[in-house]
């Protein structure tokens, strides 16, 4: 049995007023990467290059670099390898 809701259920996260208080986190960074893009990350991760080597190849930031191993990590996609996030040439 479910709980009964309220008329203003669902009510929103935060009204008008709040809005000027809104900090959204990590609004500079690019998320978008294209597949091209993904599959030679893959290819550079698995080689053992660095995050800051990888973000100057595909002249990014190095946070949104880690954005994209956070992501694929979660899918699956990268497993651990030697020297960690940092890779065998960063250690």
């Amino acid at each position: 049995m479910s709980p009964k809701r309220s008329a203003d259920w669902p009510r929103p996260l935060w009204s008008a007023a709040d809005i000027s208080e809104i900090h959204i986190a990590c609004e500079d960074y690019d998320f978008a990467w294209t597949d091209k893009q993904v599959q030679r990350f893959l290819e550079m991760w698995r080689s053992g290059l660095t995050i800051r080597q990888i973000a100057e190849h595909f002249d990014r930031d190095p946070d949104e670099v880690v954005l994209l191993v956070m992501d694929q990590a979660k899918l699956g996609n990268i497993n651990p390898r030697p020297g960690g996030i940092l890779g065998a040439l960063g250690a």
